[in-house]
């Protein structure tokens, strides 16, 4: 008998999230249009700092480094006497100012002044406040949407963090870590259910009667029993355990906890934080964190520079943002070392 083989088919996993696919993603930048608006966007981006642990972490380890020794310079006193909300000095009101702007790619403040001298400066949500491009990109002015109070550029203290080209917008630290942030937040619901039910597992009852009432009454003692930890005891022939399903630790040579472990380690490092910084790195040796930390210390400078060149620009005060610790003079006495030894061979 010849074998019908026109009616092999193929499957289709179209459509079935196998495969990868990104979004394409424009600059957005001014219309060629009079004015452009552009409102930041907080909530998504605050979510993620708020609730997801490792993301809290990335921010407030960027934030350590760059403003937790302090400040001096020529003008430092004057921004420290500044009071915030009352019970804040001026460096921590730029602080939080830059942090919202690593959140949600920008943080505002309100400059006040008087007779032209600066008073204060206040942080405000980025969320309140729209801005207002010109055709040629410059900020023209923002207003504040609840009341539709205007304000001009320079009343305003303004960080934009990661802008690319003309954008209006800046860029959230998580936004390009965003997959791996959802692929983290799976793993740990897919371990929970995995030890959940390792512990208690799925089980099928046999009772002897088709009664829905006499059912319900088993399946209440039943749970009863279960989250009380007792047994149950029943009379013979009345109750049977068909099966108890106990999850297997076996999982085909996958390891949830490494994968798991992998992911935090990939979306931190993609945020620019070495490992050894973080506290963690089982693979780095000495040699290799000492250049793994003096190439963080790029990373820190870099960001001090853009804070003390935004409080030169929008508020006309000189400051230096402290370095906590240099590994230069390390690397000096090692090579100094290490040209001794091969003198003596």
């Amino acid at each position: 008998m010849a074998k019908r083989t026109e009616h092999i088919t193929t499957t289709d996993y179209t459509g079935q999230k196998t495969e990868w696919e990104g979004d394409f993603k424009r600059i957005y930048s001014p219309q060629d249009q009079k004015e452009s608006r552009y409102t930041p966007k907080l909530a998504k981006w605050y979510w993620y700092y708020a609730n997801v642990g490792e993301c809290n972490a990335i921010v407030r380890t960027l934030e350590r480094w760059i403003f937790g020794k302090g400040c001096n310079g020529k003008d430092a006193e004057k921004l420290r006497k500044l009071k915030g909300n009352g019970k804040e000095n001026g460096l921590e009101v730029v602080r939080g100012i830059w942090k919202v702007s690593k959140i949600c790619g920008v943080g505002m403040g309100e400059i006040i002044k008087k007779n032209g001298r600066i008073l204060n400066l206040k942080a405000i949500n980025p969320e309140s406040m729209t801005i207002i491009y010109s055709k040629g990109g410059i900020i023209k002015r923002f207003e504040e949407l609840n009341t539709g109070k205007k304000f001009k550029p320079e009343e305003i203290f303004y960080i934009q963090n990661d802008k690319v080209g003309n954008s209006m917008e800046g860029a959230s630290i998580f936004e390009s870590i965003e997959n791996l942030i959802e692929n983290r937040s799976e793993v740990i619901a897919d371990l929970k259910t995995l030890f959940h039910r390792f512990v208690v597992p799925i089980r099928l009852w046999i009772a002897k009667t088709d009664d829905e009432a006499e059912l319900n009454r088993i399946e209440a003692k039943i749970n009863f029993s279960y989250k009380n930890h007792e047994n149950i005891v029943a009379p013979e022939d009345t109750l049977e355990l068909k099966s108890s399903e106990i999850v297997s630790t076996q999982t085909g040579g996958l390891s949830p906890l490494e994968y798991y472990r992998d992911l935090i380690r990939v979306f931190i490092t993609s945020c620019g934080i070495p490992e050894v910084i973080m506290g963690w790195g089982k693979d780095t040796t000495e040699a290799s964190a000492k250049i793994l930390y003096l190439g963080w210390e790029q990373t820190v400078e870099d960001e001090q520079k853009k804070v003390e060149d935004a409080i030169e620009r929008q508020l006309g005060w000189e400051i230096n943002l402290l370095f906590p610790a240099t590994i230069e003079k390390s690397l000096e006495k090692d090579e100094k070392k290490d040209g001794k030894m091969e003198a003596k061979l």
